[in-house]
């Protein structure tokens, strides 16, 4: 019995202690499980080589992070001790760590539910692995590391949250890897990453939702990646490498914003663009040095923005584009030095910006564009060496603001533009050393700006404008050595603003303009027109209309005596209002014409305070401050005339004067004024 008792016994406290034994481990295993599950909800940061090596003594148990994740150690090289962690609900931050050469610890994360960034590790030479990782939740980033030559891995990432940036990285040379990435749900960036040769990655990446962009990486020649992306959401940017080709865009069918292809140097086509269907807004192929054809557009019919084909010396025709009906924005086609025609758009009906044709030296014509018939913005022909005439504009009907034709030296005439009934903006013809009239402009009849002709160097008259009744503002007619005749303005009725007349070396009447009645309360001016002998063809201006007469520095003008400038001069005596000098006698200064005109004009006092003689007293040589240009008459105390000279912004030499004190008689611009002068 006793020892059936014993036994019993035992047994009771066997069972007893193996229950406290369960739930002790229970409560460890509890334990051990939560503190897996939630450890550092307020973030951990590493500064130095010994956190890191005894982080996973001290939290053996510690394999996800609630918080982010700091590594910011000088005296940080590797993460080894850190190969536990498998998840980080907040971010990852490598940063500043000069010394950290291997992060090839974190091979067990798998989700990042924040942002992964590596920043200016300038020791790490390699990122690999990462392949375990299947989640970034937000932007993945590397830049600013120094010494990073090769990025490989990523291989289980399938879709990256947010932008993805590569930046910055001045030895980065390969880039491997993504190879499951399928959706970037905003920005993919390499940029600036100087020495970067080859882009092996993103191979099956179909969908950016915001911009692609391969920038600035000036060595970049090998690249075998983005070729499965269909989509992009805003901008595609290729710029800057040493890319031949842009094959690997073939599958791409939907550009949401821009597409830049800009300053690759040794680009030879762009026939990997063939299955690209909608650009939301800018074209833009520039400073493309050795790009001969552009093919590969031929799906664009409607293009939102602007297209700019610029600076591309070796292009030679743009036929990609001839399916291309109406451009939103601007169209430019400048600087293209082998372009020998505009053929491929010989579909474009409508430009609704600006249309800049500029210098493109081989360009002989403007044939491809024979069914445009409207430009929303300027019309912009210039710098066009070989250029000889603009007759495939004829459909344009419709200009929206300025016609500039200048510096096209081979250009004789303007038919072609007969079509266009009103230009909205400026009407500037310069520099066109062969066009003789402007034939082509017959149709015109208001300019909403200003008419700017200046140095033609053939031209002769005005014919073709004989239907011009109104100018919106000022009125140039400057430096065209071989002008003869106004010939061509007889309609001219109206300036809304100031007339020039200037540096015309060979006009002789200024007849044409006979019809013009108003210049709006502007200036009246006529200058420096060597052979100009007469201004009667100005009589009829109102002379109410006129603020301020130049006639100045044509030497042989000699009939002024006009009515307008009769009435002006008679109503408005004021030096202020009328500058008349250095004409031939007749026009010789306001005084004379007013004379033949049947009136006198007084002369006005100078102001005493805006002139003054200097030095004075003086010994040789004589200054005037407040005018340009003057004569001068010196007499002493019994009225005798001393001296007689032009002042024109020179000292006077008054040397061989006597000692003594003198009254010195200033006369300009119909004013005068008299100084006491003491001569030592």
């Amino acid at each position: 019995m006793t020892i059936l008792f014993i036994k019993y016994s035992w047994i009771i406290k066997t069972i007893v202690i193996l229950k406290n034994l369960l739930f002790f481990t229970a409560i460890l295993l509890l334990t051990q499980s939560l503190y897996a599950q939630g450890c550092f909800p307020n973030g951990i940061t590493f500064s130095t080589q010994a956190e890191v090596d005894a982080f996973a003594t001290n939290f053996p148990n510690c394999t996800v992070f609630q918080g982010d994740v700091e590594i910011d150690g000088d005296d940080i090289t590797n993460l080894n001790a850190l190969s536990q962690i498998t998840a980080i609900a907040g971010s990852l931050s490598l940063f500043s760590s000069d010394n950290l050469t291997d992060i090839s610890g974190l091979y067990n994360l798998t989700t990042i539910d924040g942002y992964f960034g590596i920043t200016g590790l300038d020791s790490l030479q390699e990122i690999t692995g990462f392949n375990s990782l299947t989640q970034v939740g937000a932007e993945l980033f590397v830049q600013n590391c120094s010494s990073l030559n090769k990025i490989s891995g990523f291989n289980n990432l399938t879709t990256l949250d947010n932008t993805v940036v590569i930046r910055a990285n001045p030895n980065l040379q390969q880039i491997f890897g993504f190879a499951s990435v399928e959706t970037v749900n905003n920005s993919l960036v390499i940029e600036n990453n100087v020495t970067l040769s080859q882009l092996s990655a993103f191979n099956n990446l179909s969908v950016v939702t915001g911009s692609l962009e391969v920038v600035g990486n000036v060595t970049l020649g090998n690249v075998n990646a983005f070729d499965n992306v269909m989509s992009v959401g805003s901008n595609l940017k290729f710029t800057f490498s040493d890319v031949t080709d842009l094959n690997i865009f073939t599958n791409l069918t939907t550009v949401g914003n821009d597409v830049a292809i800009v300053g690759n140097e040794f680009l030879t086509n762009l026939e990997g663009f063939q299955n690209l269907q909608t650009i939301g807004g800018d074209l833009f192929i520039n400073f493309n040095g050795n790009l001969q054809t552009i093919d590969g557009f031929q799906e664009i019919t409607t293009l939102s923005g602007n297209l700019l084909v610029k600076g591309n010396p070796n292009l030679t025709n743009i036929n990609s584009f001839s399916n291309i009906v109406s451009v939103g924005g601007e169209l430019a086609v400048n600087i293209n030095d082998n372009l020998s025609t505009l053929a491929g758009l010989n579909n474009l009906e409508t430009v609704n910006g600006q249309l800049f044709i500029r210098s493109n030296n081989t360009l002989q014509s403007l044939e491809g564009l024979n069914n445009l018939s409207l430009i929303g913005g300027d019309l912009n022909l210039g710098d066009c060496a070989n250029l000889l005439n603009v007759d495939a504009l004829n459909n344009v009907m419709m200009l929206g603001e300025d016609l500039i034709i200048t510096s096209n030296p081979l250009l004789n005439n303007l038919q072609g533009l007969e079509s266009i009934t009103n230009v909205n903006g400026n009407l500037k013809i310069e520099e066109n050393a062969s066009l003789v009239n402007f034939q082509g402009l017959e149709s015109i009849s208001e300019i909403g700006g200003e008419l700017f002709i200046d140095e033609n160097g053939s031209l002769q008259n005005f014919q073709g404008l004989e239907n011009l009744v109104t100018i919106g503002d000022n009125l140039w007619i400057i430096n065209n050595p071989s002008l003869t005749s106004f010939q061509g303005m007889d309609s001219l009725e109206s300036i809304n603003g100031s007339m020039n007349i200037k540096n015309n070396s060979s006009i002789e009447t200024i007849d044409g303009l006979s019809s013009l009645v108003t210049l709006n309360n502007s200036t009246f001016q006529v200058k420096a027109n060597a052979a100009l002998n007469n201004i009667t063809g100005l009589e009829n201006i109102t002379s109410n209309t006129i603020s301020k007469i130049i006639i100045e520095d044509n030497p042989n003008l000699s009939v002024c005596n006009v009515q307008s400038v009769c009435e002006f001069l008679q109503a408005n005596q004021s030096y202020n209002l009328h500058h008349i000098e250095n004409n031939a006698p007749g026009c010789a200064n306001a005084v004379e014409i007013a004379e033949s005109c049947g009136f006198i004009l007084g002369l006005e006092e100078f102001d005493f305070e805006e002139l003054s003689i200097f030095p004075n007293p003086t010994q040789n040589l004589l200054n005037i401050s407040g005018l340009d240009r003057a004569e001068i008459k010196i007499y002493d105390f019994t009225g005798k005339e001393i001296l007689i000279t032009n002042y024109e912004d020179e000292p006077i030499d008054i040397s061989r004067i006597t000692k003594g004190v003198y009254l010195v008689s200033i006369e300009s611009n119909n004013r005068k004024a008299t100084k006491k002068l003491i001569k030592l």
